[in-house]
Protein backbone atom coordinates (compact mmCIF):
# COMPACT_ATOMS: atom_id res chain seq x y z
CA UNK A 1 0.00 0.00 0.00
CA UNK A 2 2.84 2.19 0.15
CA UNK A 3 3.33 3.24 3.96
CA UNK A 4 6.01 4.26 5.75
CA UNK A 5 7.23 2.03 8.33
CA UNK A 6 8.13 3.74 12.14
CA UNK A 7 11.34 3.02 13.06
CA UNK A 8 10.26 0.80 16.00
CA UNK A 9 8.28 -1.30 13.42
CA UNK A 10 11.74 -2.02 11.50
CA UNK A 11 13.54 -2.56 14.74
CA UNK A 12 11.14 -5.55 15.28
CA UNK A 13 12.07 -6.86 12.59
CA UNK A 14 15.78 -6.77 12.98
CA UNK A 15 16.07 -7.97 16.27
CA UNK A 16 13.82 -11.19 14.63
CA UNK A 17 15.56 -11.91 11.87
CA UNK A 18 17.42 -15.05 12.94
CA UNK A 19 14.36 -16.40 13.96
CA UNK A 20 13.52 -16.78 10.23
CA UNK A 21 15.46 -19.74 8.56
CA UNK A 22 16.01 -21.35 4.75
CA UNK A 23 12.13 -22.46 4.71
CA UNK A 24 10.70 -19.12 4.78
CA UNK A 25 10.46 -18.46 0.82
CA UNK A 26 8.48 -22.19 0.94
CA UNK A 27 6.25 -20.82 3.41
CA UNK A 28 2.85 -20.85 1.80
CA UNK A 29 1.37 -17.43 3.60
CA UNK A 30 4.73 -15.20 2.80
CA UNK A 31 4.61 -16.43 -1.30
CA UNK A 32 1.34 -15.10 -1.25
CA UNK A 33 2.59 -11.78 0.50
CA UNK A 34 5.23 -11.66 -1.50
CA UNK A 35 3.61 -12.58 -5.33
CA UNK A 36 0.54 -9.81 -4.41
CA UNK A 37 4.00 -7.53 -4.06
CA UNK A 38 5.08 -8.48 -6.73
CA UNK A 39 1.72 -6.88 -8.86
CA UNK A 40 1.54 -4.39 -6.94
CA UNK A 41 0.77 -1.26 -9.12
CA UNK A 42 3.51 1.36 -7.29
CA UNK A 43 5.81 1.21 -4.51
CA UNK A 44 8.13 -2.13 -5.44
CA UNK A 45 11.08 -0.40 -5.66
CA UNK A 46 10.66 1.31 -2.23
CA UNK A 47 9.46 -1.95 -1.16
CA UNK A 48 12.40 -3.71 -1.91
CA UNK A 49 14.76 -0.86 -0.58
CA UNK A 50 13.18 -0.76 2.91
CA UNK A 51 13.39 -4.77 2.48
CA UNK A 52 16.84 -5.37 1.74
CA UNK A 53 17.48 -2.37 4.23
CA UNK A 54 16.57 -4.12 6.60
CA UNK A 55 17.45 -7.96 6.29
CA UNK A 56 14.65 -9.03 5.01
CA UNK A 57 15.47 -9.11 1.09
CA UNK A 58 18.28 -11.70 1.74
CA UNK A 59 15.93 -13.79 3.83
CA UNK A 60 13.80 -14.33 1.09
CA UNK A 61 16.25 -14.42 -1.76
CA UNK A 62 19.77 -14.93 -0.46
CA UNK A 63 21.27 -14.72 -3.52
CA UNK A 64 20.88 -11.20 -3.50
CA UNK A 65 23.20 -11.24 -0.58
CA UNK A 66 26.06 -12.05 -3.32
CA UNK A 67 25.83 -8.66 -4.44
CA UNK A 68 26.00 -6.53 -1.48
CA UNK A 69 28.18 -3.59 -1.44
CA UNK A 70 29.60 -5.30 -4.78
CA UNK A 71 31.66 -2.02 -6.67
CA UNK A 72 32.55 -1.89 -10.59
CA UNK A 73 35.38 0.46 -10.67
CA UNK A 74 34.19 2.25 -14.28
CA UNK A 75 33.34 5.80 -15.17
CA UNK A 76 29.49 4.69 -15.47
CA UNK A 77 29.07 2.57 -12.41
CA UNK A 78 27.73 5.16 -9.98
CA UNK A 79 26.30 2.86 -7.55
CA UNK A 80 26.86 -0.68 -5.74
CA UNK A 81 25.57 -3.20 -7.64
CA UNK A 82 22.76 -4.06 -5.22
CA UNK A 83 21.52 -0.17 -5.02
CA UNK A 84 21.59 -0.59 -9.02
CA UNK A 85 19.53 -3.27 -9.19
CA UNK A 86 16.96 -1.82 -6.71
CA UNK A 87 17.22 1.31 -9.23
CA UNK A 88 16.34 -0.53 -11.96
CA UNK A 89 13.03 -1.67 -10.46
CA UNK A 90 12.13 1.93 -9.93
CA UNK A 91 13.15 3.19 -13.26
CA UNK A 92 10.45 0.69 -14.63
CA UNK A 93 7.88 1.84 -12.08
CA UNK A 94 8.59 5.12 -13.23
CA UNK A 95 8.08 4.13 -16.81
CA UNK A 96 4.70 2.14 -16.21
CA UNK A 97 3.60 5.09 -14.33
CA UNK A 98 4.23 7.63 -17.38
CA UNK A 99 6.83 9.25 -15.44
CA UNK A 100 10.05 9.27 -17.40
CA UNK A 101 10.36 12.28 -19.62
CA UNK A 102 13.65 11.29 -20.99
CA UNK A 103 12.25 8.46 -22.92
CA UNK A 104 8.54 9.02 -23.64
CA UNK A 105 8.38 6.37 -25.65
CA UNK A 106 9.55 3.56 -23.26
CA UNK A 107 5.80 4.46 -21.52
CA UNK A 108 4.10 2.88 -24.82
CA UNK A 109 6.33 0.03 -25.01
CA UNK A 110 5.13 -0.50 -21.45
CA UNK A 111 1.50 -0.06 -21.83
CA UNK A 112 1.41 -3.77 -24.20
CA UNK A 113 3.54 -5.35 -21.66
CA UNK A 114 1.16 -7.51 -19.91
CA UNK A 115 3.29 -9.73 -17.47
CA UNK A 116 5.00 -6.98 -15.76
CA UNK A 117 6.05 -8.63 -12.60
CA UNK A 118 8.00 -11.05 -14.42
CA UNK A 119 9.55 -7.65 -15.84
CA UNK A 120 10.18 -6.22 -12.23
CA UNK A 121 11.69 -9.63 -10.98
CA UNK A 122 14.13 -9.33 -13.99
CA UNK A 123 15.50 -6.00 -12.65
CA UNK A 124 15.69 -7.04 -9.18
CA UNK A 125 17.91 -10.32 -10.16
CA UNK A 126 19.51 -9.18 -13.66
CA UNK A 127 22.92 -8.84 -12.16
CA UNK A 128 23.10 -11.06 -9.66
CA UNK A 129 25.45 -13.61 -11.01
CA UNK A 130 28.06 -10.85 -10.53
CA UNK A 131 31.26 -10.39 -8.59
CA UNK A 132 32.31 -13.93 -9.59
CA UNK A 133 34.14 -13.25 -13.03
CA UNK A 134 33.47 -13.46 -16.58
CA UNK A 135 29.82 -14.89 -17.36
CA UNK A 136 27.33 -13.25 -14.75
CA UNK A 137 24.04 -12.99 -17.22
CA UNK A 138 24.13 -16.98 -17.78
CA UNK A 139 25.72 -17.36 -14.00
CA UNK A 140 22.60 -15.02 -12.85
CA UNK A 141 19.35 -16.38 -14.97
CA UNK A 142 21.00 -20.21 -13.07
CA UNK A 143 20.72 -18.22 -9.42
CA UNK A 144 17.53 -16.24 -10.41
CA UNK A 145 15.44 -19.77 -11.80
CA UNK A 146 16.45 -21.55 -8.28
CA UNK A 147 15.30 -18.58 -6.28
CA UNK A 148 11.96 -17.99 -8.01
CA UNK A 149 11.12 -21.48 -7.80
CA UNK A 150 12.05 -21.53 -4.24
CA UNK A 151 9.49 -18.89 -3.72
CA UNK A 152 6.74 -20.77 -5.84
CA UNK A 153 6.67 -18.69 -9.61
CA UNK A 154 5.28 -20.98 -12.35
CA UNK A 155 6.87 -21.96 -14.82
CA UNK A 156 6.25 -19.28 -17.94
CA UNK A 157 7.20 -16.35 -15.21
CA UNK A 158 10.63 -18.23 -14.66
CA UNK A 159 11.08 -18.27 -17.98
CA UNK A 160 10.41 -14.88 -18.77
CA UNK A 161 12.93 -13.62 -15.88
CA UNK A 162 15.55 -16.05 -17.35
CA UNK A 163 15.27 -15.22 -20.67
CA UNK A 164 16.20 -11.51 -19.58
CA UNK A 165 18.39 -12.15 -17.22
CA UNK A 166 20.59 -14.02 -19.70
CA UNK A 167 19.63 -11.41 -22.50
CA UNK A 168 20.05 -8.66 -20.86
CA UNK A 169 22.83 -6.78 -22.44
CA UNK A 170 21.88 -8.23 -25.59
CA UNK A 171 20.55 -4.62 -26.90
CA UNK A 172 23.29 -2.27 -25.75
CA UNK A 173 26.04 -5.06 -27.24
CA UNK A 174 24.32 -5.40 -30.47
CA UNK A 175 23.04 -1.76 -31.36
CA UNK A 176 26.71 0.02 -30.28
CA UNK A 177 28.95 -2.86 -31.24
CA UNK A 178 27.37 -3.86 -34.22
CA UNK A 179 26.20 -2.84 -38.22
CA UNK A 180 22.52 -3.02 -37.50
CA UNK A 181 21.75 -2.81 -41.51
CA UNK A 182 24.05 -6.00 -41.79
CA UNK A 183 21.26 -9.12 -42.61
CA UNK A 184 23.20 -11.29 -40.20
CA UNK A 185 23.25 -8.34 -36.97
CA UNK A 186 19.55 -8.14 -37.07
CA UNK A 187 18.96 -11.89 -37.70
CA UNK A 188 20.43 -12.85 -35.07
CA UNK A 189 19.03 -10.48 -32.62
CA UNK A 190 15.86 -11.19 -33.80
CA UNK A 191 16.26 -14.81 -32.90
CA UNK A 192 17.51 -14.00 -29.21
CA UNK A 193 14.50 -11.78 -28.99
CA UNK A 194 12.10 -14.56 -30.17
CA UNK A 195 8.63 -12.57 -30.20
CA UNK A 196 7.31 -9.12 -29.68
CA UNK A 197 6.35 -9.24 -26.48
CA UNK A 198 10.32 -10.59 -25.28
CA UNK A 199 11.34 -7.56 -27.36
CA UNK A 200 9.35 -4.82 -25.73
CA UNK A 201 9.97 -7.02 -22.04
CA UNK A 202 13.88 -7.00 -23.29
CA UNK A 203 13.95 -3.36 -24.25
CA UNK A 204 12.50 -1.89 -21.05
CA UNK A 205 15.09 -3.65 -19.29
CA UNK A 206 17.55 -2.58 -21.37
CA UNK A 207 16.76 1.26 -20.51
CA UNK A 208 16.13 0.69 -17.29
CA UNK A 209 19.59 -0.88 -16.79
CA UNK A 210 21.60 2.05 -18.05
CA UNK A 211 18.96 4.71 -16.49
CA UNK A 212 20.52 3.26 -13.11
CA UNK A 213 23.90 3.53 -13.87
CA UNK A 214 24.50 6.66 -13.21
CA UNK A 215 23.02 10.34 -14.92
CA UNK A 216 25.48 10.13 -17.93
CA UNK A 217 25.01 6.69 -19.09
CA UNK A 218 22.09 6.75 -21.19
CA UNK A 219 23.31 9.31 -23.90
CA UNK A 220 21.30 10.91 -26.36
CA UNK A 221 23.30 8.74 -28.89
CA UNK A 222 22.61 5.51 -26.83
CA UNK A 223 18.85 6.26 -27.14
CA UNK A 224 19.13 6.48 -30.34
CA UNK A 225 20.52 3.23 -31.52
CA UNK A 226 18.64 1.35 -28.99
CA UNK A 227 15.40 2.45 -29.99
CA UNK A 228 16.15 2.27 -33.71
CA UNK A 229 17.52 -1.58 -33.32
CA UNK A 230 14.20 -1.72 -30.78
CA UNK A 231 11.93 -0.44 -34.09
CA UNK A 232 13.81 -2.04 -36.76
CA UNK A 233 13.43 -5.78 -34.88
CA UNK A 234 9.83 -5.11 -34.16
CA UNK A 235 8.90 -4.63 -37.54
CA UNK A 236 10.96 -7.31 -38.64
CA UNK A 237 8.85 -9.70 -36.30
CA UNK A 238 5.75 -7.97 -37.70
CA UNK A 239 6.21 -7.88 -41.30
CA UNK A 240 8.49 -9.99 -42.25
CA UNK A 241 12.66 -8.75 -43.86
CA UNK A 242 11.13 -8.36 -47.26
CA UNK A 243 9.25 -5.36 -46.62
CA UNK A 244 12.13 -4.50 -44.03
CA UNK A 245 14.88 -4.10 -46.97
CA UNK A 246 12.74 -4.57 -50.24
CA UNK A 247 13.13 -0.66 -51.29
CA UNK A 248 13.72 -0.70 -55.22
CA UNK A 249 15.90 1.28 -57.23
CA UNK A 250 13.13 2.89 -58.93
CA UNK A 251 11.43 3.07 -55.60
CA UNK A 252 14.11 5.32 -54.04
CA UNK A 253 14.30 7.19 -57.70
CA UNK A 254 10.67 8.32 -57.37
CA UNK A 255 10.98 9.25 -53.65
CA UNK A 256 14.08 10.97 -53.96
CA UNK A 257 12.68 13.08 -56.74
CA UNK A 258 9.56 13.63 -54.38
CA UNK A 259 11.71 14.90 -51.55
CA UNK A 260 13.30 17.35 -54.16
CA UNK A 261 11.62 20.93 -54.96
CA UNK A 262 14.45 21.17 -58.22
CA UNK A 263 13.62 17.54 -59.50
CA UNK A 264 16.55 15.93 -60.27
CA UNK A 265 16.99 13.85 -63.62
CA UNK A 266 16.47 10.12 -62.83
CA UNK A 267 19.38 8.95 -64.70
CA UNK A 268 21.44 11.08 -62.77
CA UNK A 269 19.79 9.33 -59.60
CA UNK A 270 19.57 6.03 -61.55
CA UNK A 271 23.49 6.48 -62.03
CA UNK A 272 24.40 7.12 -58.49
CA UNK A 273 22.87 4.42 -56.70
CA UNK A 274 24.26 1.75 -59.35
CA UNK A 275 27.53 3.09 -58.23
CA UNK A 276 26.97 1.64 -54.60
CA UNK A 277 26.45 -1.32 -52.65
CA UNK A 278 22.51 -2.52 -51.68
CA UNK A 279 23.26 -1.77 -47.67
CA UNK A 280 23.22 2.26 -48.92
CA UNK A 281 19.60 1.88 -50.38
CA UNK A 282 18.52 0.26 -47.30
CA UNK A 283 20.09 2.90 -44.64
CA UNK A 284 20.19 6.38 -46.77
CA UNK A 285 16.74 8.33 -46.84
CA UNK A 286 15.71 10.13 -49.97
CA UNK A 287 16.90 13.46 -48.83
CA UNK A 288 20.30 12.22 -47.98
CA UNK A 289 20.67 10.94 -51.17
CA UNK A 290 19.98 14.16 -52.83
CA UNK A 291 22.66 15.80 -50.50
CA UNK A 292 24.78 13.40 -51.38
CA UNK A 293 24.53 13.81 -55.36
CA UNK A 294 24.53 17.56 -55.52
CA UNK A 295 27.63 17.17 -52.57
CA UNK A 296 29.69 15.43 -55.16
CA UNK A 297 28.85 17.93 -57.79
CA UNK A 298 30.19 20.47 -55.50
CA UNK A 299 33.15 18.26 -54.87
CA UNK A 300 34.47 17.62 -58.17
CA UNK A 301 35.75 21.70 -58.07
CA UNK A 302 36.85 21.72 -54.26
CA UNK A 303 38.12 18.14 -54.11
CA UNK A 304 36.14 17.57 -50.98
CA UNK A 305 32.74 18.52 -49.51
CA UNK A 306 31.42 18.42 -46.12
CA UNK A 307 27.86 18.90 -44.66
CA UNK A 308 26.76 19.44 -41.20
CA UNK A 309 23.16 17.99 -40.47
CA UNK A 310 21.92 18.34 -36.46
CA UNK A 311 18.79 15.88 -36.07
CA UNK A 312 18.41 16.59 -31.97
CA UNK A 313 19.92 13.27 -30.67
CA UNK A 314 23.15 14.13 -32.62
CA UNK A 315 24.85 15.67 -35.31
CA UNK A 316 25.48 14.01 -38.74
CA UNK A 317 29.12 15.06 -40.32
CA UNK A 318 28.65 13.80 -43.71
CA UNK A 319 32.20 14.03 -46.02
CA UNK A 320 32.49 13.50 -50.09
CA UNK A 321 36.14 13.36 -51.79
CA UNK A 322 37.81 10.78 -54.19
CA UNK A 323 39.21 7.63 -52.49
CA UNK A 324 43.04 7.83 -51.94
CA UNK A 325 45.59 6.03 -49.49
CA UNK A 326 44.56 7.06 -45.93
CA UNK A 327 41.75 8.65 -46.93
CA UNK A 328 39.71 7.83 -43.30
CA UNK A 329 42.72 7.91 -41.41
CA UNK A 330 42.83 12.02 -42.50
CA UNK A 331 39.25 12.64 -42.41
CA UNK A 332 39.37 10.99 -38.45
CA UNK A 333 42.47 13.12 -37.76
CA UNK A 334 40.95 16.36 -39.10
CA UNK A 335 37.68 15.78 -36.88
CA UNK A 336 39.35 15.40 -34.14
CA UNK A 337 42.11 18.28 -34.19
CA UNK A 338 38.38 20.51 -34.82
CA UNK A 339 37.38 19.89 -30.99
CA UNK A 340 34.79 17.42 -32.56
CA UNK A 341 34.32 13.56 -31.14
CA UNK A 342 33.22 10.55 -33.16
CA UNK A 343 30.64 7.94 -31.85
CA UNK A 344 30.11 6.46 -35.29
CA UNK A 345 30.43 5.87 -38.64
CA UNK A 346 28.67 4.67 -41.95
CA UNK A 347 31.60 4.50 -44.47
CA UNK A 348 30.63 3.82 -48.96
CA UNK A 349 32.95 3.47 -51.58
CA UNK A 350 31.15 4.17 -55.48
CA UNK A 351 32.63 2.24 -57.92
CA UNK A 352 34.31 5.52 -59.37
CA UNK A 353 36.15 5.70 -56.38
CA UNK A 354 34.21 8.60 -54.60
CA UNK A 355 33.82 7.78 -50.25
CA UNK A 356 30.78 8.68 -49.11
CA UNK A 357 31.79 9.00 -45.29
CA UNK A 358 28.88 9.70 -42.32
CA UNK A 359 30.21 10.30 -39.20
CA UNK A 360 27.23 10.36 -35.95
CA UNK A 361 29.73 13.09 -33.77
CA UNK A 362 29.28 15.28 -30.79
CA UNK A 363 31.97 18.06 -29.71
CA UNK A 364 34.61 17.19 -27.18
CA UNK A 365 32.13 17.77 -23.88
CA UNK A 366 29.52 15.23 -25.75
CA UNK A 367 27.08 17.82 -26.35
CA UNK A 368 25.15 17.44 -29.71
CA UNK A 369 25.15 20.33 -31.03
CA UNK A 370 28.28 21.19 -33.20
CA UNK A 371 29.04 25.01 -32.88
CA UNK A 372 29.19 26.73 -36.13
CA UNK A 373 33.10 27.92 -35.20
CA UNK A 374 33.89 23.92 -34.77
CA UNK A 375 32.22 23.24 -38.27
CA UNK A 376 34.48 25.90 -39.67
CA UNK A 377 37.93 24.60 -38.55
CA UNK A 378 36.55 21.04 -39.44
CA UNK A 379 35.83 22.12 -43.33
CA UNK A 380 39.22 24.37 -43.28
CA UNK A 381 41.34 21.21 -41.44
CA UNK A 382 39.94 18.78 -44.03
CA UNK A 383 39.97 21.06 -47.11
CA UNK A 384 43.69 21.39 -46.71
CA UNK A 385 44.81 17.96 -45.49
CA UNK A 386 43.19 16.48 -48.88
CA UNK A 387 44.61 19.27 -50.98
CA UNK A 388 48.26 18.53 -49.73
CA UNK A 389 48.41 21.87 -47.97
CA UNK A 390 48.71 20.30 -44.49
CA UNK A 391 49.57 16.84 -42.72
CA UNK A 392 46.82 15.87 -40.28
CA UNK A 393 49.52 14.61 -38.24
CA UNK A 394 50.72 18.48 -37.85
CA UNK A 395 47.22 19.08 -36.86
CA UNK A 396 47.15 16.80 -34.42
CA UNK A 397 50.16 17.62 -32.75
CA UNK A 398 49.09 21.74 -32.46
CA UNK A 399 46.01 20.49 -30.57
CA UNK A 400 47.23 17.58 -28.44
CA UNK A 401 49.04 20.08 -25.48
CA UNK A 402 45.61 21.60 -25.12
CA UNK A 403 43.87 18.77 -24.82
CA UNK A 404 45.94 17.24 -22.25
CA UNK A 405 45.06 20.78 -20.26
CA UNK A 406 41.50 20.21 -19.82
CA UNK A 407 41.36 15.80 -20.11
CA UNK A 408 39.25 14.37 -17.44
CA UNK A 409 40.26 11.94 -14.99
CA UNK A 410 39.69 8.61 -15.88
CA UNK A 411 40.95 5.12 -15.38
CA UNK A 412 42.46 4.12 -18.80
CA UNK A 413 42.34 0.44 -19.53
CA UNK A 414 44.68 -1.77 -21.64
CA UNK A 415 43.26 -2.19 -25.19
CA UNK A 416 41.92 -5.80 -26.47
CA UNK A 417 41.00 -6.35 -29.77
CA UNK A 418 39.32 -9.47 -30.72
CA UNK A 419 39.00 -10.76 -34.45
CA UNK A 420 35.85 -12.42 -35.23
CA UNK A 421 34.97 -14.19 -39.05
CA UNK A 422 31.88 -16.02 -37.76
CA UNK A 423 29.11 -13.29 -36.47
CA UNK A 424 28.85 -11.57 -40.47
CA UNK A 425 28.80 -13.25 -43.84
CA UNK A 426 30.10 -10.82 -45.88
CA UNK A 427 32.88 -9.16 -43.24
CA UNK A 428 35.19 -9.92 -40.71
CA UNK A 429 34.56 -7.73 -37.33
CA UNK A 430 37.10 -6.60 -35.76
CA UNK A 431 36.50 -5.16 -31.73
CA UNK A 432 38.66 -2.51 -30.23
CA UNK A 433 37.97 -2.11 -26.36
CA UNK A 434 39.65 0.51 -25.01
CA UNK A 435 38.69 4.02 -23.00
CA UNK A 436 37.06 6.75 -25.00
CA UNK A 437 39.12 9.86 -25.59
CA UNK A 438 38.89 12.84 -28.61
CA UNK A 439 40.89 11.02 -31.22
CA UNK A 440 40.50 7.24 -30.76
CA UNK A 441 39.16 6.75 -34.06
CA UNK A 442 42.26 8.69 -35.53
CA UNK A 443 44.43 6.47 -33.42
CA UNK A 444 42.99 3.47 -34.58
Amino acid sequence: RNLDITGEATSVIERNLHKLDASLPENPDVRTVFHELIDMRKGLGKAFRLMHEHGLLTKLIPEFGNIGWHYQYNYYHAYTTDEHSIRVVEFLEKIALGKLSKVPELSEIMADVPAKGALYLAGLLHDIGKGKGRGHSLRGERMAARALERLGFDERTVDLVKFLIREHLAMTHTSQRRDMEDEDTINDFLKRAGSTGRLRMLTLLTFADLLALSENALTDWKKALLLRLYNKTMMLLDRGYEELSGKSVQHVISSVRRSNLETLPKHTIREHLEQLPDQYIRVTSPSHIRAHIRGITRMQNRGVWASFRHNGDVTLLTVITRDYPKALSDICGSITSSDINIIGAQIFTRNDGIIIDTFLVVDDKGCSMIVPENQKTFKKNLSSVVNGEASVTELIRHHVHRWKRRKRKVIFSKPRVRIHNDISSRYTVIDVFATDYTGLLYDV
